[in-house]
């Protein structure tokens, strides 16, 4: 009975995962409860795998990589591999790159995070589109994680899942891949997808804009809701005669009074106190448009008169934050962060309407205007990525605290290299380290320890050594033995990896691997291709996710900020699928079957 309901739920797994608005953690946690009323899993195995060496090792470098790498002036050392003159392709040529290289060794999201707004002043500056950029810099990043085993959490899921069902690398092998294993492979894979990127983005994402003025083709085009309050100049008067019709970089696209919406505007409409003045416009005016023109207020009470002073700031709503699905109202998102919606952005289009009304989505970017502390109350929390100028404003650290960290980062890699301590020691050695000189605080860890995240990973270590240790996948591998056999080692080798690809298209990288995991384990252990090469498969098939912005974090954090669409991600997406599956299989086909 258990048999079954573990491969029923596994098929409801496969299923659940392509539902619009099922949770991973939601999902896989069900599953695991399922699978423990059912008797197919023990509750001291689903709470083992919380000691999981690799789950460990995941969130001590996300809390590293988040709260770390800025203090070392990051940034800094970011913008001087980036070259100062105002040749696109090769600017966009170091960008790929210097990229590519670095999230081999630094979580990718915070590394895009910091990189969006340098790429969108080189862009402003030298008055070029930011279309093909943005998405290249995302897909670099992505490809990049797979040059080591540490570079993208896919990879260390995967070690977790082998170290939960042992042996199955070879008994004279370790339980884990290896970064030696992924250098060749991801090393192909960065330099082919590198030189696609850097050849097709200026020519498949060329001219494109996303509603800005043509005078800054790099900005992006907000609505602001405003106020007309009581003493106002422009109370009695009408659109024209308010100055309203010619303000620069801003139009006035409709007026809301009393619940009835006013639009398009004429030039003869008469203003009257409490309207509500919907301006569309690039965002370095949305400071300019309170300031100079008195009674027009941004509509909240308390910030009214401090509205021209308060900071503005720019972010981003990432998919695994707890603002997604709720209205801006529902969410007491004043209470929760000390900031006012005054703009919304969504995938390329401005969004008009009352903000308190809107839904927040994945990926949206809202313009805030808060307190002079919105800087930090942004900083230790997970639900929204500031990505503006001032997110990227960071000042280095002590010197000599960064040269101890350094040299502490050095003598832990060297004892690694010794055989002394591993990687997870290396990361629980880091934090220590960075404990000590102030560059990892509590409120900064707990801001990085992602509850989701550890739901999914934990649940899907269960589950996958559950699977494997039941009969079901020995009898499909049995049922199809001619077929399969028929393929050879390269031939499925080649469907493990299309099939991953598929799957993390549509759900999450971790999620993909999870589900992959039984089926190459199947093959490996029915002697059909080599293990080292079946989980290379999955894992560079889990990071093929390039055809839309939901197959990875990244994709969808440079949707906004690009004014992207779904037929972009296609467009670009299938000629960087294409040159990151050439370069896996070619290298499989040469060197590691």
């Amino acid at each position: 009975m258990a048999d079954y309901a573990l491969l029923l739920l596994y098929g409801a797994l496969v299923l659940g995962v392509f539902v619009r608005g099922v949770r991973p953690g939601v999902l896989f946690a069900g599953a695991a409860i399922t699978a423990w009323a059912f008797g197919a899993l023990d509750l001291e195995d689903w709470a083992a795998t919380l000691g999981n060496r690799s789950l460990l090792t995941i969130f001590a470098l996300t809390i590293l990589a988040g709260t770390v790498q800025q203090r070392l002036g990051l940034t800094a050392g970011l913008l001087r591999l980036l070259p100062s003159g105002n040749r696109p392709n090769r600017f966009l040529a170091a960008l790929v790159g210097a990229t590519s290289g670095l999230s081999g060794f630094i979580n990718n999201t915070p590394l895009v995070a910091l990189l969006i707004p340098f790429v969108r002043k080189w862009a402003e500056v030298h008055k070029k589109p930011i279309q093909p950029l943005l998405m290249p810099m995302a897909f670099a990043a992505t490809a990049g994680g797979m040059l080591t085993v540490f570079g993208t959490s896919t990879n260390l899921v995967l070690n977790g899942l082998l170290e939960e069902s042992p042996g199955l690398l070879g008994a004279s092998s370790p339980d884990t891949l290896q970064t030696a294993q992924y250098w060749g492979p991801g090393l192909t894979v960065v330099v082919l997808t590198g030189l696609a990127l850097i050849f097709f983005a200026p020519r498949l994402l060329r001219g494109r804009t996303d509603g800005s003025t043509s005078e800054n083709p790099a900005a992006r085009s907000y609505t602001v809701e405003t106020l007309l309050l009581d003493n106002a100049q422009a109370v009695g008067k009408t659109v024209a005669q308010a100055g309203f019709r010619n303000l620069h970089g801003l139009f006035l696209v409709e007026i809301m009074r009393s619940g009835q919406t006013i639009a398009p505007v004429g030039p003869d409409e008469v203003l009257v106190a409490g309207d509500r003045l919907f301006f569309a416009g690039d965002l370095d005016q949305i400071r300019q448009l309170t300031a100079e023109r008195p009674g027009l207020a941004l509509p909240q009470a308390d910030l009214t008169d401090r509205a021209a002073h308060a900071p503005v700031v720019e972010v981003l709503v990432p998919n695994a934050s707890s603002l997604v699905g709720q209205s801006v109202k529902e969410s007491n998102f004043r209470e929760r962060f000390g900031a006012a919606i005054v703009a919304i952005h969504r995938r390329g289009q401005r969004l008009g309407g009352r903000i308190g009304d809107q839904l927040l989505q994945a990926g949206d970017l809202l313009v805030l205007v808060g307190s002079e502390r919105l800087d930090e109350r942004l900083e230790n929390q997970t639900d929204l990525y500031p990505i503006g100028e001032r997110a990227a404003e960071s000042a280095p650290g002590d010197p000599v605290k960064i040269r101890l960290f350094l040299a502490s980062l050095g003598l832990l890699i060297l004892a690694a290299n010794l055989g002394w301590t591993d990687l997870l020691g290396v990361a629980v050695g880091l934090l220590f380290v960075g404990s000590l000189l102030g560059f990892v605080t509590l409120s900064a860890a707990r801001k990085h320890l992602d509850l989701e995240l550890l739901l999914v990973l934990s649940s899907s270590l269960a589950l996958g050594q559950a699977l494997v240790a039941s009969p079901w996948p020995a009898k499909a591998v049995e049922a199809l033995h001619e077929p399969l056999h028929a393929l050879g080692p390269f031939g499925l080798l080649a469907v493990l990896f299309l099939v991953a690809t598929a799957l993390t298209n549509a759900v999450t990288n971790n999620a993909a691997v999870a589900l992959m995991f039984p089926l190459a384990a199947a093959v490996v252990v029915a002697g059909l291709i080599p293990p080292v090469p079946a989980f290379l498969a999955i894992a560079f098939g889990a990071s093929n996710a390039f055809l839309t912005p939901i197959g990875y974090q990244t994709n969808l954090m440079v949707m906004g900020p690009g004014g992207y669409t779904g037929r972009d991600y296609l467009r670009m997406g299938w000629v960087t699928t294409a040159a990151y599956s050439t370069a896996f299989l070619g290298f499989s086909a040469l060197f590691l079957l």
